[in-house]
């Protein structure tokens, strides 16, 4: 419901007063805001004259837990549509999963990253906007034209433009899932008509496809965006998607073919798939497709872990599933004919807002920024460089690096947590300079950036000479402050390189210097 001001009603649920206080703070320009202190009064307020749009949910609160809240919620046909998200300081993997189980739209802990927070509630707010929008239309419809062909059409548009919606609400998790959605679907599509399938069956692949990965949209930050390998762990919650995703359309789409694409895309035909495990005859044809689809496609495409396969490699795996079992060789064959002279990856797609690229960069920030510190790690460097966002400078830049001298010895003189301490004090104090410099020379893309590995300390700089002069001038103050405060001794090595030269090249040459 968006009110005669604008603006959506949030319910914001919380025994602690100064967490409300703050989400107070921080959400009420955008929002009218509703409040509650214990799980009681949570569901006199849903259940109200003026029920909110979405509900900010603690899980430790007197009465009845947000557990207990969520599935009442759930129950009532009055609520059940309200999207939940859980705010809570229960960080266990199990506490997560029950809440979504419940019927949670996202599950989010303290202490709260709020742009991450405010992303989060504009997305599920949209969701629901577009269900009820289109819901609403759909019911007038079916009145005005009592379920003539003209009402068909016009169903079929309006669903059509739901999983385009669900597919853009997830563009806003990951471009890189939103994209692989797009082109899994044109994938099955040709494979489809390759091997003769109807219209409707073709329809509703690519429905399906559409919204495979949707389940994603609950799929904690630190898994979905993770720019490498998963361990046990992550695969776990990972895997929860299909479930996660099918739940969500099995109540609300008829057609039990897209649930089917929704919930078993990741199914192998020798039982090795999840989340069921099932076995030949018990997975569609369009589930077969699907699945070939997707792992064609993210085989193949660029990720930021990962370089792109080529074609004929990414065949010889699928074909090697097949011979094993696991994917249906009448499907990968029709692959292999339909991109013989396509490439999937000529589908692309930019950013629909200028505010999708501000959260893609702040989750790559996020991602590489080292616990419990305002540093990033070295890698940041090199993503920045492989993705083209990294200034370098009209002609050259630098790359200085802290290394300090017998750690292992000052380690076991003040003991590592307090030598920890005394490394990030240098740190917090070099990083400090970085920004004030950076703040008379116009932002940080253009000046210097502080960086970290291990006990090391990088900053990579485009600044001038004079400036640089500066830097090295504050860097020795700070060096040898704590070689007299604490008889740490440090010293500082500069390199300059060409704006052509791989920044990747640069750090091993300094770190071979600290090795000599």
């Amino acid at each position: 419901m968006v009110l005669e001001t604008g603006k959506s009603r949030i319910l914001i649920a919380d025994d602690d007063q100064i967490t409300r206080e703050v989400l107070n703070g921080f959400l009420k320009h955008d929002y009218e805001l509703q409040f509650a202190a214990n799980g009681e009064q949570t569901l006199e307020v849903a259940c109200g004259e003026n029920p909110p749009d979405l509900v900010l949910l603690d899980i430790m609160m007197p009465d009845l837990d947000g557990y207990e809240v969520c599935e009442r919620m759930k129950e009532n046909p009055a609520t059940h549509d309200i999207p939940i998200i859980f705010v809570t300081a229960l960080t266990k993997e199990e506490d997560e999963t029950k809440g979504l189980e419940l019927g949670a739209a996202d599950y989010i802990t303290k202490p709260l990253k709020l742009p991450v927070l405010a992303a989060r509630i504009k997305t599920h707010l949209k969701l629901k906007q577009q269900r009820d929008q289109i819901e609403g239309l759909v019911k007038k419809r079916t009145v005005e034209l009592k379920k003539t062909e003209t009402l068909v059409k016009a169903r079929d548009a309006l669903v059509r433009d739901l999983f385009e919606a669900m597919d853009e609400m997830l563009a806003n998790r990951d471009h890189y899932t939103f994209l692989h959605a797009l082109r899994v679907a044109e994938i099955s599509k040709r494979i489809a008509a390759d091997l003769s399938l109807s219209p409707d069956d073709i329809n509703a692949l690519e429905l399906g496809c559409l919204v495979h990965d949707i389940g994603k949209i609950a799929i904690p930050d630190d898994v979905l965006l993770k720019p490498g390998r998963f361990d046990h762990e992550d695969r776990r919650i990972m895997e929860l998607h299909p479930l996660m995703g099918a739940q969500l359309f099995a109540k609300r789409i008829a057609d039990d073919r897209m649930t089917k694409i929704i919930l078993h895309h990741h199914e192998r035909l020798d039982g090795s798939g999840y989340p069921a495990g099932i076995t030949g005859d018990e997975i569609d044809m369009l589930v077969r497709i699907v699945s070939v689809a997707d792992v064609y496609e993210a085989l193949v495409a660029k990720r930021p872990y990962k370089q792109p396969m080529p074609r004929d490699k990414a065949l010889l795996i699928l074909r090697e599933d097949a011979a094993n079992n696991k994917m249906d060789p009448v499907v990968v064959e029709a692959i292999a004919r339909v991109t013989e002279s396509w490439n999937p990856l000529d589908i692309e797609r930019d950013f629909s807002a200028d505010y999708m690229a501000d959260l893609e960069t702040f989750r790559r920030m996020t991602y590489f920024r080292e616990p419990l510190s305002d540093f990033y790690n070295y890698r940041y460097l090199l993503s920045l460089e492989e993705d083209n966002l990294l200034e370098k400078g009209t002609s050259h830049y630098h790359i200085i690096m802290v290394d300090f001298i017998g750690l292992r010895d000052f380690n076991k003189k003040l003991g590592y947590i307090k030598a920890d301490d005394v490394i990030s004090e240098i740190g917090l104090k070099l990083h400090q300079t970085v920004l004030d410099l950076n703040e008379n020379e116009g932002g940080i893309d253009s000046s210097a950036m502080m960086l970290r590995k291990g006990a090391d300390y990088l900053i990579y700089s485009t600044y001038p000479d004079e400036k640089l002069t500066i830097l090295h001038q504050r860097i020795t103050g700070h060096l040898q402050e704590a070689k007299e405060k604490w008889g740490l001794e440090a010293r500082f090595i500069n390199r300059q390189f060409g704006a052509n030269y791989p920044t990747k090249n640069a750090v091993n040459e300094l770190f071979s210097q600290e090795l000599d």
